[in-house]
């Protein structure tokens, strides 16, 4: 069951981000950047949590999955409909990609019994098993897609310094 979980919310995640026009592209970014924010403010979040709800187990891990998906949230609002139509097929890889590190880090903050159910699938050991492989081409076809979509039109005039 938890297999079929994994594998549905990395479709349904990419889907959401092509279906959106967002720019998966800033949204894997976002994603590592909201793991420098877990890494950074994650413990204090965590703890800061725990103390409001009188030290409830769960507060903690929840507290730092916010930290971690608070960035991507914002960047798939703020860049939805950012992608032209045309544009399509080419933001699909890094919003697959964007899926994956997603579950690989939401993963190693979830509680110890949620994260069993998860370690235990194929499909999370093929995710382990490719997980530079998936940062690496994420990071490439990021940056690639980044440099596709910010291309000014060129004009003689401004090249020049005539105005």
């Amino acid at each position: 069951m938890a297999e079929y979980v994994l594998i549905a919310f990395v479709v349904l995640f990419s889907l959401l981000l092509v279906v959106l026009r967002a720019n998966s592209a800033i949204a894997f970014m976002a994603l590592c950047l909201g793991s420098l924010l877990v890494s950074g403010v994650g413990d204090s979040a965590g703890l800061l949590a725990s103390s409001l709800t009188s030290g409830a187990s769960l507060a903690s891990s929840i507290s730092k999955l916010v930290v971690l998906l608070l960035p991507l949230v914002l960047v798939v609002f703020l860049t939805r409909g950012q992608i032209k139509k045309s544009q399509l097929f080419i933001n699909l890889l890094p919003a697959v990609a964007s899926a994956l590190l997603g579950v690989v880090l939401a993963e190693s903050l979830m509680p110890g019994s949620w994260s069993e159910g998860f370690r235990a699938t194929e499909f999370w050991t093929y995710i382990s098993d490719y997980y530079e492989f998936i940062l690496g081409v994420g990071a490439f076809v990021s940056i690639l897609l980044i440099s596709i979509t910010n291309r000014r039109p060129s004009d003689k005039h401004h090249k020049l310094g005539i105005h």
